[in-house]
């Protein structure tokens, strides 16, 4: 949504704003429970949660990249 608004020129604060609040609480929940699995040995679990952490680190990437060439085209 955020980048849709960018590319319409308009503002983006009101989407950005929850979307890192959304984004810090479920990656923080995520290493919480990757702590829990190496606790528990569970290997497995351990996986999925660090691939899924290392994939909002890639789109979290893709998002900033995105908004500053927008912010740069628009500039």
């Amino acid at each position: 949504m955020s980048c849709w608004l960018l590319s319409k020129n308009k503002t983006v604060k009101f989407t950005l704003i929850p979307a890192f609040f959304m984004l810090i609480t479920t990656v923080f929940a995520l290493v919480l429970q990757a702590i829990r699995y190496i606790i528990n040995k569970d290997i497995a679990l351990l996986m999925i949660a660090i691939c899924l952490i290392l994939l909002a680190g890639f789109m979290v990437w893709e998002v900033v990249q995105t908004i500053f060439k927008g912010v740069r085209r628009y500039a």
